[in-house]
């Protein structure tokens, strides 16, 4: 019996955003280890223990200790290796994001439908949970971490 292990994370608050988003991947154990040898290549490469969207987007700045400021299509070549290792080693990518407007004006009793939230996020978490159980093989348990929320924690 194997292990869907997924890792999620939350971006925009429904309350002052216009799209919020709810987006993670899911891999076996062996898929995972596959996946962090090659992430940490890429690390090394560009001089980061971590890699951060919100800082590497600035390509004006270095983006590690090995890669200085530079043109905004040197910043995506140096950053393709990073879509490239999701896409060849993690077995699921999921995306839910939802306008904020369009789900506060359902009626009240479309939102019962969906759970009873005026929080979008509730019904990302739930079709993400859905998602993960429709990929995952029969006998295979399901692991998903989160990132915290102080609202939801």
């Amino acid at each position: 019996m194997g292990i869907l292990h997924s890792f999620f994370d939350e971006s925009g608050k429904f309350h002052d955003q216009a799209m919020v988003a709810f987006c993670g991947f899911g891999a076996s154990e062996s898929q995972l280890a596959d996946f962090g040898k090659q992430w940490n290549n890429q690390l090394r490469r560009c001089g980061m223990n971590a890699l951060h969207w919100v800082k590497a987007r600035r390509y004006g700045k270095a983006l590690g200790e090995n890669i200085g400021p530079q043109s905004l299509s040197d910043r995506i070549n140096d950053l393709k290796p990073f879509a490239d290792c999701v896409n060849d080693y993690l077995g699921i990518g999921i995306a839910c994001v939802f306008e904020v407007t369009g789900y506060t004006s359902f009626a009240q009793e479309s939102k019962e439908l969906l759970g009873g939230s005026d929080n979008p996020f509730y019904v990302q978490f739930l079709r993400n949970v859905l998602l993960l159980a429709e990929f995952a093989r029969s006998g295979e348990s399901i692991t998903m971490m989160c990132d915290e929320d102080e609202e939801t924690a």
